[in-house]
């Protein structure tokens, strides 16, 4: 499902960390993936999705129009990060 071999460093011990993708539901259907550091344990919020963004990724997909498609991606992208941004917030 994800690509593997990625790494990042960590911008909280500065250490390189080998990215391990993992997904956990949450309320509401919202499903938040994330990655920890291995060295810190500091947890990395990617993105989060719920219902609605899979759907509108679903009809993003169906999409012939190049213009449509990037307008669709705009408005996924500013749901995810409100999501995300509730997740980690409150």
């Amino acid at each position: 499902m994800y690509e593997k071999g990625l790494s990042a460093v960590c911008e909280k011990c500065g250490e390189t960390t080998t990215v391990k993708f993992q997904d956990k539901l949450h309320d509401a259907g919202k499903t938040e993936t994330f990655f920890t550091c291995e060295h810190c344990n500091y947890h990395y919020t990617t993105h989060v999705t719920d219902k609605r963004v899979r759907l509108w990724q679903e009809e993003k997909d169906q999409l012939r129009d190049a213009d449509q498609r990037h307008n669709m991606q705009l408005r996924i992208n500013k749901r995810m990060e409100r999501l995300k941004d509730e997740l980690i917030n409150g």
